[in-house]
């Protein structure tokens, strides 16, 4: 069931430049969900959702009321799966309801919220920034995915940044909330452990390959990481293909290294026939290849 459609033509109606995303970013805006007919919608049904915005300072602005009506909007996320529909409207209830534009920033070290947010629409990046001010890319998050999870637990400062990718949705929860629920509902208790243990080994990971493992070969592995999470949604007989196309710049700042190592390391990739730039996309000619290439170096 698709639980929110956000048609980028109403997503942000901007009077004046003043309101636009780039020079309003990480102001977040109220959003109100109504079908078709304008009345509020219930998402039970087969009404089309909206998201009408209020642009203004509204940061934090909680959505009690209407959320009643809306308690399947937290159905995708992730740690809540294993609560009955009834909680999580209770849920629901408690939150905060916001939206960005892409590029907006949704968190960074100096707010000093210990929120955690669940994403309900569209995708972010985790990042953080080296003493240079280089960006180092963490993770990428989508719809049914927490953030903030850590500080709400610990209480300590954020430790990234978070990006919209793309219009976000997202419902925040105060710390205390979340103390509360995971007192009274151990399967969200065990979804969050699994979730930071999830973390630790990629990290681990991470220090080990940035530790013995030279800049071509990170970039072979990242490459390898996409076509496995693309190889899920492979249509039977059909190539598979990265689509978009991985930014070079992105995929630098996720391994740690330049813009120009990624490059030639694709150049080498599509030289020996691993790859090949399709349009709109990079298909996948061998993957065995690419695993090969990854573990040899």
């Amino acid at each position: 069931m698709q639980l929110l459609r956000l048609p980028l033509r109403q997503s942000r109606p901007l009077a004046s430049p003043v309101c636009s995303a780039r020079n309003q970013r990480a102001r977040p805006e109220a959003w109100h969900l109504r079908g078709d007919s304008g009345d509020p919608a219930d998402l039970s049904n087969n009404s089309t959702p909206h998201l009408q915005f209020s642009i203004g300072n509204i940061a934090g602005f909680p959505y009690h009321t209407a959320m009643q009506q809306f308690p399947h909007a937290l159905d995708s996320v992730h740690v809540f799966a294993g609560l009955p529909a009834s909680v999580r409207q209770e849920v629901a209830a408690k939150c905060a309801w916001k939206s960005y534009a892409p590029d907006d920033t949704i968190l960074d070290p100096e707010i000093k919220d210990a929120d955690i947010y669940f994403i309900v629409r569209g995708s972010v990046r985790v990042i953080n920034y080296g003493a240079n001010g280089k960006e180092i890319s963490f993770a990428e998050m989508k719809a049914g995915d927490c953030f903030g999870e850590l500080s709400a637990i610990d209480g300590r400062p954020r430790s990234a940044s978070i990006l919209a990718l793309e219009p976000t949705a997202v419902a925040s929860l105060k710390a205390d909330a979340l103390h509360q629920i995971m007192l009274a509902q151990p399967e969200v208790t065990i979804a969050l452990l699994r979730k930071v243990t999830a973390m630790l080994r990629e990290a681990s990971t991470r220090i080990m390959q940035l530790s013995t493992v030279n800049a071509n070969e990170r970039v072979y592995a990242e490459v390898l990481r996409l076509a496995k999470a693309g190889q899920g949604k492979l249509i039977p007989g059909k190539p598979l293909v990265l689509r978009p196309a991985p930014v070079h710049s992105d995929i630098a700042a996720r391994v740690s290294t330049t813009r120009e190592t990624v490059a030639r390391a694709f150049g080498v990739l599509t030289r020996q026939g691993i790859i090949k730039r399709v349009r709109g996309g990079v298909e996948i000619l061998n993957l065995q290849a690419l695993e090969n290439i990854t573990e040899e170096g």
